[in-house]
């Protein structure tokens, strides 16, 4: 069976490319006798309707070609340097980073992965994949519904997938191991202060530790949208501020005399 051609008005697209948000296109109209046989363009579409802008025309191909190819370079070279203000390391999470989901299993509230396969490829990342759920008929366990709400955990933005997209619930330790540098400093201080005698700083950094958890935790958690992510966000942000009060007594002459 011949597949259907996809038009743009009285034009066929010969040749389209994604990049982010929206497609280059290249189309012809073999019919056109005023010189706009070719036409190059942008387009975005959804599940309702499709648009086109920046459309040019003209009648060589070899130019519609290469004005094409220059569309395409300058929104890959966009994309990229986006990209890169996100200063993020551009991670894939497989199967492997995840526990693997089963509709038996109740998701609400867990940290998922959406399957990479799903996403265009230069979406293909982890802070397009790591969201927590919130609700959703298709979040409950042997739930007869698909929809799965969630939180993106990058951008803190809420939407919408489908049971079937989802990879699997994060295995805690993927999430969590690349925090351990950040407890790892404040042990070092604890040891450090204990062994020359200063006891009073040890516990000190313990208090402003463990303080800045439980008061992140209390304030945030039930008076944002974050809930549990807040949580899990004070413990490295109560880790770091350790590792700073670490620091500043270690350089102060009057704290860490050598007796």
């Amino acid at each position: 069976m011949k597949s259907e051609k996809r038009m743009v008005g009285d034009y066929t697209v010969l040749c389209a490319v994604n990049i982010g948000s929206r497609e280059i296109i290249l189309a012809e109209n073999e019919q056109s006798a005023n010189g706009e046989r070719f036409l190059c363009c942008y387009g975005e579409r959804n599940d309702i309707f499709e648009k086109f802008t920046e459309c040019a025309v003209g009648d060589d191909y070899i130019d519609a070609a290469l004005f094409f190819a220059e569309r395409i370079k300058q929104d890959a070279e966009r994309f990229r340097a986006e990209v890169e203000k996100l200063d993020i390391p551009v991670t894939v999470i497989t199967q492997a980073d995840c526990i693997p989901d089963h509709y038996k299993n109740d998701i609400n509230g867990k940290i998922i992965a959406i399957n990479p396969a799903i996403l265009k490829p230069e979406y293909q990342r982890a802070d397009r994949q790591l969201f927590l759920v919130t609700g959703g008929f298709g979040a409950s366990a042997n739930a007869r519904g698909s929809a799965v709400f969630c939180k993106n955990l990058y951008d803190g933005k809420n939407t919408r997938y489908e049971r079937m997209d989802v990879l699997g619930e994060v295995k805690p330790e993927r999430i969590e191991g690349a925090m351990y540098v950040g407890i790892g400093i404040p042990f070092l201080w604890y040891g450090y202060f204990r062994g020359i005698k200063k006891l009073n700083i040890s516990l000190l950094l313990t208090v402003i530790s463990l303080g800045t958890r439980v008061l992140l935790s209390y304030t945030l958690a039930p008076n944002t949208g974050f809930g549990v992510v807040a949580i899990w966000a004070s413990i490295p942000v109560g880790w770091f501020l350790a590792d700073i009060a670490g620091y500043i007594f270690y350089r102060s002459n009057n704290s860490v005399k050598w007796k």
